[in-house]
């Protein structure tokens, strides 16, 4: 399990989603694998969600939009969501705390589980540190709208692409 999104825009049912990566070397074959919001511990509930054909490739993802009628995941105080093999054995459980962020992704990196913007299907990007976001913000603050201008007149008149050693390439636009 590497992606959760338990609180996706608007209505949750049938649009909360849970991804799957492969790191292994060969092909994982899905059947009877089952995905439910209990505990590692606990036994596998009537609502959980059993695969029915469903591969991974190797160092691929597989994303599932869990069904409308299974179990769903909690936006106010935390769940967990455990995978089990077809022979009941876990594979994978992970837990989050407290209440799920509207339309945030429940991620996995190398560092720790962080809600980060969704990336189903792809590897997941870190969230930006508050140091970042700022920087980010004052770059964007200092790009200045110029508008639309005609440029229709505008020509080539000269260019410069092989110079002598120590010359400079250029090109000279002509504004007829």
């Amino acid at each position: 399990i590497t992606e959760l999104l338990p609180n996706p825009s608007g209505s949750d049912p049938g649009f909360e989603k849970i991804e799957l990566f492969n790191a292994g070397e060969e092909t994982v074959n899905l059947s009877g694998y089952r995905i439910d919001d209990v505990s590692p511990s606990d036994p596998v509930s009537s609502n959980a969600h059993t695969f029915s054909s469903a591969e991974i490739e190797s160092d691929s993802y597989y994303v599932l939009t869990i069904p409308v009628g299974k179990f769903s995941l909690n936006n106010t105080s935390g769940d967990v969501v455990t995978l089990f093999d077809d022979h009941g054995e876990v594979l994978s459980s992970v837990a989050y705390v407290d209440s799920s962020p509207e339309a945030k992704s429940y991620s996995y990196f190398a560092s720790g589980w962080k809600w980060s913007e969704p990336t189903f299907g792809e590897e997941n990007r870190e969230p930006l540190t508050e140091e970042e976001e700022e920087t980010s913000e004052e770059s964007s603050e200092e790009t200045e709208d110029f508008g639309q201008y005609d440029n229709s007149s505008l020509e080539i008149s000269e260019v410069y692409p092989d110079p002598i050693a120590g010359g400079t390439e250029f090109v000279e636009i002509y504004n007829a």
